[in-house]
Order: C-alpha cells, then structure tokens, then sequence
C-alpha cells in the first residue's frame, strides 16, 4: 500500500513537526525540484512549469515502481480539487499499472479555508506548527 500524502502549508515544510503525525520515506516538492534543474541548466535558466512537472511525475513513478510499502509527501503549491482530482488521478494510474493501491491524505498547514468538495472527497489533518 502506498500512503501519499498531499501537504499544502504557507510555511516550509522542514519547519513543521510531521513526524508525530506521520511517517514518510520520500518528498516531492516542486521549489526543491525547481531549483535542483535550475542549478543542473548549463545557462542556469529556470525550467518551466511543464519541465518540472515532467520530473516530478517521472520521479513519483520511480518511487512508485520500487517501493513496495512506502509513503509520500508531496508539497502542493495550491489547494484547489483540480489540483488534487489531477495529482490523484496521475498517482492511481500509476498505481494500477504497477499492481499496488494508494491512500491519500490531505494535509493542511495554514488558515486557508478548505473548500466544500475538496472536505467531501479527502480526508484532511490539520497539522500545527
């Protein structure tokens, strides 16, 4: 089973005590990757949208392939259903194709409201600093 947990927070993440709340092996977060293919671009250019968007998801296919039992962390950089309806579909696809099953959870560091259809189709931990 594979957890994966989608944590939108105004914070960095490494400031935030997760682990009393979950565990996890692996961390996508598109300003890590962002900045990780900026520094590999022999002009130092700054990837687009869809370049990093590429990466992360040839990445989360990796972990998915190799990892029998493990749990994500995926960094969103906004809270909106299609952006979760998107990152979950593309995540069970790849489950299914690897014969494994996903978990998602939603995790909330901040004072945004939750909107009504994202509350109604994942389950949400508020998490503190």
């Amino acid at each position: 089973m594979l957890n994966f947990y989608l944590l939108y927070t105004e914070s960095d993440y490494r400031m935030l005590n997760l682990q009393n709340i979950i565990e996890y092996n692996h961390v996508l977060d598109y300003n890590i990757v962002k900045n990780k293919l900026t520094k590999v671009d022999y002009l130092k250019k700054t990837p687009s949208d869809s370049v990093v968007s590429f990466y992360m998801f040839k990445k989360l296919g990796g972990m998915i392939k190799e990892n029998e039992d493990s749990s994500i962390l995926y960094i969103l950089k906004s809270l909106t259903p299609e952006v979760l309806d998107n990152i979950t579909s593309v995540v069970e696809d790849l489950c299914k194709h690897y014969s494994k099953e996903a978990h998602f959870e939603v995790l909330i560091n901040s004072k945004v409201e939750i909107q009504e259809k994202i509350s109604e189709n994942y389950k949400i931990i508020n998490v503190n600093d």
